[in-house]
Order: C-alpha cells, then structure tokens, then sequence
C-alpha cells in the first residue's frame, strides 16, 4: 500500500515529519496510533460518552487560539436541549426510531459546532465515518484537503471507513 496517506497528514500535521510510517499503512488502528504519536491530531467521538469527547485535546484547536472550554459548552447545551426534546417512548418501536434520530442530532449538533469554530480560524473539520465518528481540524487549505480525503479514502477503500469534510 501507498505511504500517500502518511505523506498527506504530515503536510497538515508537521509534528508527524520524522515519525517513521508504520509497517502495516493499511490499518486504521495503526494510523490513529500514527497521527497521534507526538499530539492529539485526530480525535475518536464515542456516543455513549458523548461528553468525553476531548475537544481540549485537539491540537489544532488550542494552537488556534479557539476557547476549547466554552466550545465545549456550547455543545453541551445543544446535547441536553436536544435530549430534553425526547420523553419516553410508548413502544419500542418509538424508542428505536428515538435512539436513531437523536444520535443523528447529536452527530450534527457536535461537528456543526466544531466546524463553525474551526472556520473562525481558516480551518476546516474533516471527519471519518464509521461505528464511532473519529474527527480532526486541519488549515483549510481546499487543494490540500481533497487530497488528503482522496489519499485516505484509497488507503481504506477495503474498510467501511471515509473520510469527508464537514460544510
């Protein structure tokens, strides 16, 4: 497999440039490892611990000067109005369609905020699709960026897993 991928990430993240590339390139296990050697360069967002979600974390975020605390918040109430929104349901077909739809919100409601914070500073959320979303916040840098996605999305073609940007 093409080290491209790797090469891609370190124009955005030159903290990476004298990682060395792992020996397996296809695994995603081993490229989070990867972009994470040196910082938090790209995030996993668990839903059943939405709250946890390390936004404080992202390097590029606090390297950007953004108030990753009250960024933080703003998510946070966003999260609880939107499940304040949800009463119980009378069958668990109505619970099903609940669980779906909420996690739905909340995935919006969490990258929307991100993004809208992230382009303050010229920068720009991608996010990988998958079970759990992971996230990362590079330059927005468009030529850059779609190559990064195409370079990713060839890496992991095999895999359930894409990579998008945010808009």
């Amino acid at each position: 497999m093409s080290s491209k991928l790797y090469e891609q990430a370190k124009y955005f993240f030159p903290n990476l440039k004298d990682v060395p590339l792992p020996s397996d390139l296809t695994e995603f296990d081993t490229f989070f490892d990867w972009m994470n050697t040196n910082n938090a360069n790209l995030q996993a967002l668990v839903f059943e611990e939405f709250y946890e979600n390390k936004i404080d974390q992202c390097t590029t975020l606090v390297d950007a000067g953004i108030d990753v605390v009250a960024l933080q918040n703003q998510i946070d109430q966003t999260i609880e109005r939107i499940n304040s929104e949800y009463s119980s349901a009378d069958n668990m077909d109505d619970y099903e369609g609940d669980i779906l739809d909420i996690e739905d919100r909340h995935y919006d409601a969490f990258f929307d905020q991100i993004q809208r914070a992230a382009e303050e500073k010229e920068l720009t959320t991608l996010v990988v699709s998958g079970e759990n979303p992971h996230w990362m916040v590079v330059k927005d840098d468009q030529e850059a960026v779609v190559n990064l996605i195409d370079a990713f999305n060839e890496n992991f073609k095999d895999s359930s897993l894409e990579l998008s940007e945010v808009e």
